[in-house]
């Protein structure tokens, strides 16, 4: 089985290194203002423990994206239902809105943290 990949193609998105050193210089700054040092070895605590705790969140994390993308799915679905259904829309422009709908809600996922309203409980 060949794992190979294509070499990534130049765009003119931001850099990824820059923006996680950006994100870890913020990282630091919150944890010495909460914690009035700088994180560093032989520091009193169990470094595997924290690892762990991280990594289970991260894990929990995952899991809510999947669990929202999925609401999102259903959403979509019912959205092209109701479009196709639509007097004023054919069957490519009601496709066309619902693809840039989810590609919208896709790379903004807080945006479409209120529409799964079937999903959540008031």
């Amino acid at each position: 089985m060949n794992l190979d990949q294509p070499s990534p193609a130049p765009n003119s998105n931001p850099v990824l290194w820059e923006l996680v050193i950006a994100d870890m210089r913020e990282r630091d700054r919150i944890g010495r203002n909460r914690y009035g040092t700088p994180l560093q070895p032989h520091n009193g605590r169990d470094a595997l423990k924290d690892l762990m705790d991280e990594l289970l969140d991260a894990v929990v994390y995952i899991r809510q994206f999947q669990e929202e993308m999925k609401c999102l799915g259903a959403d979509l679905h019912m959205l092209h239902a109701r479009l196709a259904a639509s007097p004023f829309l054919d069957a490519d422009a009601t496709a066309e809105i619902v693809s840039l709908l989810a590609s919208i809600l896709r790379r903004n996922p807080a945006l479409g943290a209120g529409l799964c309203s079937h999903h959540t409980q008031e």
